[in-house]
């Protein structure tokens, strides 16, 4: 499992908790929201390293599009109570986020960290109210950058600053 991975998802979870109600309409609230909560804070961590990436790769806008289109598509079928994607799957989004960070400069990873946050909380827009998924885009990419990016750059290099 990419390094920090794994404290990402628990710290977006913490964030998502009190918000998953605004994710289901009132009539299909029958999962387990501990589950529901796991599945979904992977989903987003993974979302988010995934915009990232494809920002940080110049695919931009249609790679960093598809990546939240299957995020929504994901999260639909999570709230269902579908399976949720193999732990590798979600992997696989994520893996280049670090290795890229790590060899850019400072400003341009900063720059398409808050590009992958703006693009988040535009989605998120859709099931939250815009304060609510502003603040969650904020945590999920101090999760990231805490966690993952930070934690993959290894020593000696430049830090990640959110």
């Amino acid at each position: 499992m990419i390094d920090g991975l794994r404290e990402a998802r628990l710290d977006v979870q913490r964030r998502l908790a009190p918000e998953m109600d605004w994710f289901t309409p009132p009539d299909e609230r029958h999962f387990d929201p501990a589950s529901a909560v796991a599945a979904v804070a992977g989903l987003l961590v993974s979302a988010f390293l995934a915009g990232f990436a494809a920002e940080a790769e110049k695919s931009l806008r249609e790679a960093g599009r598809a990546a939240y289109r299957r995020l929504e598509a994901l999260i639909r079928d999570a709230l269902r109570g579908e399976p949720a994607p193999a732990a590798a799957e979600l992997e696989r989004l994520a893996e280049k986020a670090p290795a890229l960070a790590g060899r850019m400069e400072p400003d341009r990873v900063r720059s398409f960290l808050e590009e992958a946050e703006a693009t988040l909380r535009i989605h998120l827009e859709v099931s939250l109210p815009p304060d609510r998924a502003a603040s969650l885009a904020a945590g999920i990419r101090e999760a990231v950058v805490e966690r993952v990016l930070r934690a993959g750059r290894g020593a000696g290099t430049q830090t990640v600053n959110p």
